[in-house]
């Protein structure tokens, strides 16, 4: 199952083990690696960020949530975000290849759908597994 919370505790945990702050945790590990240089946390807002919005297309306020980073306090630019997905879709094209396939494999194998990655929904489609 997935969890917000659990994610937030994982980046506190992380930060106390290392004596890094989770930006830092986070551009060492995934932002550097993979190129994402657009990326940053969301306690000062990037010059020509978008607005966010429901289902409805109605505007919401930004989710801020300093005390749990690992839990949603990123703002990335569209460019990123692309690099981000292809890096998800050709992970050998990659050097995280072993663990974004690691966060690719279901650990929740209730008989419900979808089945849960490290933070990853999965469907079965005609197409195959979406993550």
């Amino acid at each position: 199952m997935y969890s917000n919370f659990g994610y937030g505790v994982l980046s506190r945990a992380l930060m106390a083990a290392t004596a890094s702050s989770f930006f830092e945790l986070l551009q060492r590990d995934v932002l550097i690696p993979l190129g994402l240089t657009g990326t940053c946390l969301d306690l000062s807002e990037p010059p020509g960020r978008l607005v966010g919005h429901d289902a409805a297309g109605r505007a919401v306020p930004d989710w801020h949530n300093p005390s749990l980073p690992g839990c949603g306090c990123l703002w990335s630019t569209i460019v990123d975000l692309h690099a981000y997905l292809e890096a998800n879709m050709h992970p050998d094209r990659t050097p995280l290849a072993d663990a974004i396939r690691l966060v690719h494999t279901s650990r929740d194998h209730a008989a419900t759908d979808p089945e849960t990655g490290l933070a990853w929904l999965m469907a079965d489609t005609p197409a195959g597994i979406v993550h």
